[in-house]
């Protein structure tokens, strides 16, 4: 008997949904208790928790703090991104998958992180702005790897965009 399972998805959190696929079609497959699902359970129920905590973490868009980051960057291997203010909404867009960025109210040095929402990963990333060699530069943080990037600036907005 030969048996193969695809499991495709891309929503936040839907890396667990795969999890508990994979492991309930084996417990099937051999006959086994349903021993994972209470453990993904407590997950899902984890992160709606933390998600519901959000808005407390999040702090206002401060349009002036971010003008000198608005508009295109570049990362030689991940290449072109663009943020942009929209309506009071900060968007990263990155060849057409647009994320949020969320100033969150955890401030450290270079000024607050960043979290991005409305990705079509299964993973939020932080991101913050800083200066480096006296240009704007963004740093995007994978949340799987813990690896930053570095996105500098070639093409900034210009002064009748910006607010």
């Amino acid at each position: 008997m030969a048996l193969g399972l695809v499991v495709l998805n891309n929503g936040i959190s839907a890396n667990f949904f795969t999890l508990a696929a994979q492991f309930r079609l084996s417990e099937l497959v051999f006959g086994q208790p349903a021993t994972f699902s209470p453990a993904i359970t407590t997950v899902i129920e984890a992160t709606s928790q933390q998600r519901a905590r959000l808005p407390e973490q999040l702090g206002p868009i401060d349009p002036v703090a971010v003008a000198p980051y608005l508009g295109r960057s570049t990362r030689d291997i991940l290449g072109e991104i663009e943020v942009a203010l929209d309506d009071g909404t900060l968007i990263r867009d990155a060849g057409g998958l647009r994320a949020e960025l969320w100033p969150l109210l955890d401030t450290q040095p270079g000024g607050p992180p960043h979290g991005t929402s409305d990705l079509p990963l299964s993973r939020k990333a932080t991101g913050s702005f800083a200066e480096e060699d006296n240009a704007p530069a963004m740093r995007f943080t994978d949340p799987t790897t813990g690896e930053a990037y570095t996105f500098t600036s070639i093409g900034r907005v210009g002064s009748a965009a910006t607010p």
